[in-house]
């Protein structure tokens, strides 16, 4: 079955300027490469326009090395590279997995929740757990800023 055409779009307004819609079916399909070839190039023209694209050649062992890399980050190659660049010159560090990270920040926060509920039914001594929960809030900063800070790890605390 078909699809209906749509008459106003732009593939069908050129086949009918190009007055091959009741022609052969070979007119048809020139016609209709022909409007892709140029919705193609007027595309690559515009994206030139708007971004800026850099070509980085790699030694086999390097781009294995990058591979390598990128996938244990789980990203793909070019994602990871432009990530990384943006990391060095942000002066931060690149998360290998954001995803475990926020399971690590999820399990935290239901910890400390946890802990909120015990004082807040009586199950906890209230002063006891007022140091418990402050306690609890420094240590998800500290391990938070360590999983995605390793650079600025602090001697001094813990």
């Amino acid at each position: 079955m078909k699809r209906a055409t749509k008459k106003s779009s732009g593939i069908y307004t050129f086949l009918k300027d190009a007055n091959v819609l009741s022609g052969s079916n070979e007119a048809l399909a020139q016609a209709k490469r022909d409007y892709w070839r140029n919705y193609r190039l007027a595309w690559r023209k515009s994206q030139r326009k708007r971004t800026k694209q850099y070509t980085v050649a790699f030694t086999a062992k390097e781009a294995e090395r990058i591979a390598m890399i990128a996938k244990a980050h789980t990203r793909s190659v070019t994602k990871y590279l432009k990530e990384a660049a943006f990391a060095y010159a942000d002066k931060r560090y690149l998360v290998p997995n954001e995803a475990e990270v926020g399971v690590i920040r999820q399990l935290l926060t239901m910890s400390y929740a946890t802990l909120n509920t015990l004082l807040m039914d009586g199950k906890v001594n209230p002063e006891n757990g007022r140091l418990l929960l402050f306690r609890m809030a420094e240590l998800e900063h500290e391990i938070l800023s360590r999983l995605n800070n390793p650079s600025e790890l602090k001697t001094d605390s813990l």
